[in-house]
């Protein structure tokens, strides 16, 4: 990554990256300063505002100074503080210069003697009243006074004699004198004007005209009057042309980004957001060196995260409206939240207050770049600066394409941590780039951390808008294939169950597909690709195959057959093959539910493995929460009554149990104490055995059929 144009000054050796042209006019000037009489002194100046570039502008004018003058002396007065302090350094700066230079050195010592005629005096000419400072040791004192005996005209007299010898002047370069406090910038002229008649002295001055006027101002004198009186030419840097910071700043944002990894650039977006928010923000090319280096120093942590032009404008606003971007943290969730989850005009009055509290906050002259970003970068927030809105709809565009107007995203900016959320969604992304091919999607999700697996299949939804037919087999297999071995967690009341969280984006799939055979095609597809009976068991739940299913998504015919066909894969699958199924208790269930017969029910092999997964299969929790309270209280149970119903009987149950328990197979800890609770007669208080298996099995409201179907009021499962 290349590093974008530096706040400081081109040095005069770096005159090919003159982007202004500002080299051949430079050069001219200094020649034909030069070229004037210095004879009585000469003061010229060089005027812009702040950031015009009128210390690049004299760097490169230094070649042709050095190459006609004696010498170029710099002197920086604001790395003094205190006027006293600017007399003596400018004397003290300019004779040491001078003294390192032979032809000179004899001016550079009478210029010394001159200076410290006025050093710690009180009773200077025209500089005014100064703080008498103690000098150490008596010697310094008799020297001082011994050499003020001379008096300072005949000092003078001798450095301008000195000076007449000179063929060519020697300059003297004042920049940055606007850096200066009021009081400060009035001292430096004063001097200036003190010492400005010397002979080949040409002092050139560089400064804020308007600032400098306002700083010698004063007593019922105008400072341009007095500037007028010191300056006997000045060049006013030229205006830059219309649109040149404009390209300037989108140089430097491309310097800044090059070799970076960054999102997809938003054209449109991106040329309105620099027309109406970032371009007005810039004054000068100090501004865009400010900007270019902002954006360097975030681009490599967030390029890759955010919209990018999303991100570059949101700099510009964090730079220039820093009063503003303090206040974005307290307005993120209205500026994030749809319109149509107001919850009332009490709330959209208090949001609409926020939102012109955040406009002020911008600076007089700033308000209509705080609106335009809030427009551009905040649609959601629109509705409280015009009468339009964006309704809830727009957030899985927003998340998909990293826009600042998701709260998400603009957490990410703001703390710099990716919350669950946005960490699922960059799963997302990779997942949906290899929507297509199956063992890749599979590959891919299983190698994304187990924690944040479960989001990156839940935030595929923010794509369903993309969904295509060729997606359908290949991601749903992968989906379902991922899906069955998802982690159990705790859950909150409103929770989903992981086999929802892939359920609901196969749905979505599937709908993509154009009507019930298409369906059933892809489904038969889809089931010879899965790995497991609960794979399959899933699809079929999925599908709408259970004959209350208000989801119908296979016709009845094509349900029934595809209900046999799952009744017949259990019925063919070996001993060991059951074993370790997640879902084995809900696939015997649904298997027999299918079957065509009575004497080709599937029976539950009478082996400890295939008991300790069933059990496993029937555990669940039963959560409650006191209406007052925020804690969830989680029981473990089994679906006893299923079970019992599943075995044909509580004594074959216990007996199969039993076994399980005598024989070598290793039961983990925490069901064995659940299984030895049921034994000992234990069973849930807040509801009854049947309820609990409803609840935890069949699904509320079920009649023993539909045990794989989600209770209401889990969210649209659809």
């Amino acid at each position: 990554m290349s590093s974008p144009l530096p706040d400081q000054p081109r040095a005069e050796v770096e005159v090919a990256a003159d982007v202004l042209e500002r080299a051949p006019m430079a050069e001219a000037f200094a020649w034909r300063i030069l070229s004037l009489d210095c004879k009585q002194g000469l003061v010229v100046g060089v005027l812009g505002p702040w950031g015009s570039g009128k210390t690049t502008f004299l760097n490169y004018a230094r070649p042709a100074l050095r190459a006609g003058s004696s010498a170029v002396i710099d002197f920086n007065p604001w790395m003094f503080s205190g006027a006293e302090a600017l007399v003596d350094s400018f004397f003290i700066e300019l004779s040491a210069e001078l003294r390192l230079k032979k032809p000179l050195a004899q001016i550079g010592k009478d210029l010394a003697g001159y200076g410290e005629s006025f050093a710690g005096l009180g009773w200077l000419p025209v500089i005014g009243a100064w703080i008498e400072r103690g000098r150490a040791g008596s010697k310094v004192v008799k020297g001082i006074l011994e050499r003020r005996s001379e008096g300072s005209s005949a000092r003078r007299r001798r450095l301008e004699a000195e000076l007449a010898k000179l063929k060519v002047p020697i300059v003297v370069v004042l920049d940055d004198i606007d850096r200066l406090s009021t009081e400060e910038i009035r001292e430096i002229f004063k001097l200036i004007r003190l010492t400005a008649s010397f002979p080949n002295v040409l002092y050139l001055v560089a400064f804020d005209r308007h600032r400098v006027e306002k700083a010698l101002s004063g007593n019922g004198i105008e400072g341009r009057d007095y500037l007028e009186k010191i300056l006997q030419a000045a060049v006013d840097l030229p205006v830059l042309p219309a649109g040149t910071l404009t390209s300037q700043a989108a140089a430097a944002v491309e310097a800044a980004i090059a070799g970076s990894e960054v999102r997809k650039l938003d054209q449109e977006l991106w040329t309105n957001l620099m027309i109406e928010v970032i371009s007005p923000l810039l004054s000068n090319m100090r501004d865009v060196r400010r900007y270019g280096t902002a954006v360097f120093l975030t681009i490599d942590a967030l390029g890759s995260e955010i919209a990018l032009a999303d991100l570059l404008a949101i700099e510009a606003v964090r730079v220039f409206m820093p009063d503003l971007y303090a206040e974005l943290p307290s307005c993120a969730e209205v500026l994030c939240t749809p319109g149509e989850r107001d919850t009332s005009p009490e709330k959209r009055a208090a949001d609409k207050e926020k939102v012109e509290a955040l406009i002020a906050a911008a600076g007089e002259g700033r308000e209509e770049e705080a609106r335009a970003m809030i427009r551009l970068l905040f649609p959601f927030g629109r509705r409280h600066i015009e009468n339009y809105g964006f309704g809830p709809e727009f957030e899985a565009e927003f998340i998909r394409e990293r826009r600042l107007g998701h709260r998400s995203v603009l957490s990410l900016y703001l703390e710099r941590v990716a919350g669950a959320n946005l960490a699922g969604h960059a799963a997302a992304e990779g997942a949906w780039e290899r929507i297509t091919d199956a063992a890749a999607l599979e590959a891919f999700l299983r190698a994304v951390p187990a924690e944040r697996r479960e989001e990156a299949i839940t935030a595929l939804e923010a794509y369903q808008d993309e969904f295509a037919t060729e997606m359908v087999v290949p991601a749903a297999t992968a989906l379902l294939n991922v899906g069955d071995d998802l982690p159990q967690r705790p859950r909150g009341m409103l929770g989903l169950d992981a086999s929802l969280v892939v359920g609901r984006v196969v749905v979505r799939l599937l709908r993509v597909l154009s009507g019930p055979q298409q369906v059933a095609e892809a489904v038969n597809q889809i089931f010879d690709a899965l790995r497991t009976l609960s794979a399959r068991y899933e699809l079929l739940r999925i599908a709408g195959v259970a004959k209350d299913s208000e989801r119908k998504l296979l016709s009845k015919v094509d349900g029934e057959a595809l209900g046999r066909r799952f009744s017949e894969t259990v019925a063919a699958t070996q001993r060991a093959a059951l074993v370790g199924e997640r879902e084995l208790a809900r696939v015997i269930f649904r298997a027999r539910l299918y079957a065509d017969s009575e004497a080709s029910l599937i029976e539950i092999p009478a082996d400890p493995e295939v008991t300790l997964t069933m059990l496993q299969s029937a555990r669940s929790e039963q959560q409650s929460q006191a209406v007052d309270s925020y804690m969830v209280r989680r029981t473990p149970v089994f679906a006893w009554s299923a079970l019992v119903d599943l075995y044909g009987s509580e004594e074959t149950l216990l007996q199969r149990i039993a076994e399980l328990k005598s024989s070598a197979v290793q039961i983990p800890a925490d069901l064995e104490e659940l299984i030895d609770k049921y034994l000992g007669g234990w069973r849930p208080r807040d509801f009854d055995d049947d309820e609990v298996e409803e609840i935890e099995i069949h699904g509320e409201g079920g009649n023993g059929e539909e045990i794989d179907d989600p209770p209401q009021g889990d969210g649209d499962q659809d």
